[in-house]
C-alpha cells in the first residue's frame, strides 16, 4: 500500500509516493517522485531503518532525499553543458563553483529548493498521519487546559 503526499509550488504538482516495508534488517522508506502527474526517471530513493526513525513525520528524509538528487542533478547538468560549449572535458574547481553559483539562481533550482523547504518544514506528512497528529495536539491542549482548571480551583 502507498501513501501519497503532495506538495505544490507554483502552479506544479509534486507527488510523493511512499511506501514502507519490512525486512530483515529492519524497515525501509521507498519514495518515488512525480511532477504533474509524470514519472521522474531516477529520482527515487531508499531508505534503510534498523530500529526506528527520528523523523518529524513518517518519509521525511526520503523526500527530502528525492528533492536533492534533482538538485544534483541540476548542477551536475549545468557543469556537462559549460564543459559543452566551451570545448573542454575537464573543469577547475573555481569555474565549477561559478557554474554552480549561476545554475542555482535558475527557476527549476529556486523551485527545488521551494520543494525541499516545504517537505523539511511540513508538520505532518500524510493525509491520515496529519489527521492523527491534529487529534493529539488538540486532545494536549485539552489535558493542559484541564490541569489549569484543576490548578484555578485549588
Amino acid at each position: 500500500m502507498f501513501d501519497i503526499i503532495t506538495k505544490q509550488v507554483g502552479n506544479t504538482i509534486w507527488k510523493f509516493e511512499c511506501e514502507s516495508k519490512s525486512n530483515r534488517n529492519g524497515f525501509f522508506h521507498h519514495v518515488e517522485l512525480y511532477k504533474d502527474g509524470d514519472y521522474i526517471p531516477r529520482s527515487v530513493a531508499h531508505v534503510q531503518y534498523y530500529n526506528r526513525t527520528w523523523e518529524r513525520y513518517k518519509y521525511q528524509t526520503a523526500m527530502l532525499s528525492c528533492v536533492n538528487t534533482i538538485k544534483e542533478r541540476i548542477l551536475n547538468k549545468a557543469v556537462e553543458i559549460w564543459k559543452e560549449e566551451n570545448g573542454r572535458k575537464r573543469i577547475l574547481k573555481e569555474e565549477k563553483n561559478a557554474v554552480h553559483d549561476a545554475a542555482k539562481k535558475s527557476k527549476e533550482y529556486a523551485e527545488m529548493e521551494m520543494l525541499y523547504d516545504l517537505v523539511n518544514n511540513a508538520k505532518y506528512g500524510t493525509e491520515e498521519e496529519g489527521k492523527e497528529l491534529e487529534f493529539l495536539d488538540r486532545m494536549l491542549v485539552l489535558v493542559q487546559a484541564l490541569c489549569q482548571m484543576k490548578n484555578d480551583v485549588a
